[in-house]
């Protein structure tokens, strides 16, 4: 674990930099502040959502040895996803993509599905299979 200004991060925990990454990609994207509604889950606890909203309005402090991006994310809300049609999509969505990386793992994904797949994985996002990850990831990447 590191710590750095009354901060701890997970160093082998992708949960909290892969909201931090997807929310500051959004927001670049928008140009707006932010606010991430995501499924209960018990992973997002109390104290890594103000980490992450503070690191995110803050900045990165200087002992994460990470670029200093703040940008204004308002919230991290829980929503219930059995009565949010937003967060049941999500979770739909979420277990097609899922679905077709098992499938590119395989060997047996269809070039359809992987074009359907590649422009909603995070070009940052941590692959361990380099000739599946080079079926699925994303062809273009954001650039702000």
């Amino acid at each position: 674990m590191a710590i750095a200004e009354g901060l701890a991060l997970k160093t082998l925990d992708p949960l909290q930099t892969t909201l931090y990454q997807l929310a500051l990609t959004w927001h670049r994207k928008l140009k707006q502040p932010l606010i991430i509604m995501h499924d209960e889950q018990t992973a997002l606890t109390e104290p890594l959502l103000k980490m992450l909203l503070k690191v995110a309005n803050e900045g990165t402090p200087r002992g994460f040895n990470l670029p200093n991006y703040k940008f204004p994310l308002v919230d991290v809300k829980h929503i219930d996803s059995k009565t949010d049609p937003r967060i049941q999509l999500a979770d739909i969505t979420a277990g097609f993509t899922r679905q077709v990386a098992e499938c590119a793992l395989a060997g047996t994904a269809a070039d359809k599905r992987l074009r359907q797949v590649r422009r909603l994985i995070h070009f940052n996002s941590i692959w361990g299979d380099g000739k599946s990850w080079e079926q699925i990831r994303p062809r273009e990447i954001f650039v702000a």
